[in-house]
């Protein structure tokens, strides 16, 4: 598992390769990607994916949970609050169920207590996937991690 960590050198990727990164983890994880109205010309333009998943209650009836997902890349900066708020408004202005924040960094401590600090309908919207449990998913997930960072040639 070390190895497979050291390996995952975000400072390779550009936004774009990280959305995708995301793309193709959330797949594996069982989702369906809806493919995109339009080409974003910049990470903050919208919503990076929306993704779809499937499964059953408790009592045997399908539920379709519809995610926005925001893929955050950052090589010094951390989510913000701000990016979190406009996350959890799309859910409740877009009727969708659940939003979810992907990043390589990791929430600052005013950005963890705004997520606790949630009530209603908005308690369990946003989903925070941080850099540390990222990794981990991507250690799980090796055939993605060779897909998205191919080793480098030695010289």
């Amino acid at each position: 598992q070390i190895a497979s960590s050291s390996e995952l050198d975000f400072s390779r990727l550009n936004y774009r390769d990280f959305e995708k990164l995301v793309a193709d983890l959330l797949v594996v994880l069982g989702f369906s990607i809806e493919p995109k109205e339009q080409p974003s010309g910049h990470h903050d333009s919208g919503t990076d994916i929306v993704a779809t998943f499937r499964a059953r209650d408790p009592f045997g009836a399908e539920k379709v949970e519809k995610w926005l997902v925001e893929a955050k890349l950052y090589s010094a900066g951390r989510v913000s609050v701000e990016t979190l708020s406009k996350l959890a408004g799309k859910t409740l202005d877009s009727k969708t169920s659940k939003a979810l924040v992907v990043t390589n960094s990791r929430l600052t401590s005013v950005a963890r207590e705004y997520l606790a600090s949630l009530r209603g309908p908005r308690r369990n919207a946003v989903r925070v996937i941080d850099g540390t449990e990222l990794t981990s998913l991507l250690i799980k997930h090796p055939e993605i991690t060779r897909a998205h960072f191919p080793p480098t040639p030695v010289s």
